[in-house]
């Protein structure tokens, strides 16, 4: 009995964890396309590349973006990116990169040093050949891009950290909260079982957040600011009350940043081990 009912209550956190990573995806994406962040990260990123010298970087990356090139992958003129408005393309290829900024070198649109020193040791190493000097020019840019990589995605940790935080504290999604009520509440914890498989064949269509939002509403889960938000009736603002409350939105937090396909992942294995688990299936294989 109690081997089912904590299975139970870690179905009902996996579905509200679920629906929250969800929620929080669309919530990123939305977010990501106002601040434009990518964008703005690989363009300061080509700035330091093309130029060192913080004052003549505008003038390098006007070159840049200008370029036959690199002008089809945004519409428009160039102008810097920035918040609402910035058109600049958020990933160039390497070969591009490479193309434009070794013809640009050649015409004396840019004088980076440094990128001066890499198509000369490209050029005395290779005689000159200007595939090979496009090539060394790729591999830098790759190199470049690596660094980029890992800085947008600690930016990106943090970013969505805030964001599930602040979005688990604006709907109350407690997960403490929420496995207090499962743990006490049979009732709830039946009609979250029979609801599962419905949740997901919901992921499958294009509202699956909202579907599945009013599915699990159906269930009354304690979620929103209609319950007593610090735990048990009664129970007041004191420290206790708000570690409770903050603990339960950290960890919801810190859960809907694993993502939803992780979620529905561990959702399939709950719902294999549980067909699995049943004792009438049991009692029908040793017959």
């Amino acid at each position: 009995m109690f081997g089912s009912v904590v299975l139970e209550v870690a179905s009902g956190l996996v579905l509200s964890f679920l629906l929250f990573s969800i929620i929080l995806t669309s919530l990123r994406e939305g977010v990501e396309g106002v601040l434009k962040s990518r964008a703005r990260m690989l363009e300061a990123t080509i700035g330091e590349l093309l130029d060192e010298a913080p004052d003549k970087r505008a003038q390098a990356l006007q070159a840049f973006f200008d370029h036959p090139v690199i002008a089809p992958l945004f519409q428009g003129a160039y102008a810097p990116a920035s918040l609402l408005t910035s058109r600049l393309p958020s990933y160039i290829r390497a070969h591009d990169f490479a193309r434009a900024t070794h013809d640009l070198y050649q015409k004396g649109a840019i004088t980076s040093q440094q990128l001066g020193a890499i198509v000369g040791l490209a050029s005395t190493a290779t005689g000159g050949q200007s595939d090979a000097v496009i090539a060394s020019l790729e591999n830098w840019y790759d190199s470049a891009m690596e660094r980029l990589s890992g800085r947008y995605q600690r930016y990106t940790r943090l970013l969505l950290f805030v964001m599930a935080l602040m979005a688990a504290a604006a709907g109350n999604i407690n997960a403490i909260h929420i496995a207090d009520a499962l743990a006490s509440n049979q009732q709830m914890r039946e009609n979250l079982a029979a609801l599962t498989p419905e949740v997901q064949k919901s992921l499958m269509q294009a509202d699956s957040a909202g579907h599945i939002s009013g599915q699990l509403k159906a269930v009354h889960l304690p979620v929103g600011w209609s319950d007593n938000p610090f735990g048990d009736p009664g129970a007041q603002p004191d420290l206790k009350g708000w570690a409770y409350l903050l603990g339960g939105w950290v960890v919801t937090a810190l859960a809907g940043m694993l993502g939803a396909p992780f979620w529905f992942d561990v959702l399939n294995k709950f719902m294999n081990f549980r067909s699995t688990s049943k004792p009438g299936a049991t009692a029908g294989q040793s017959g």
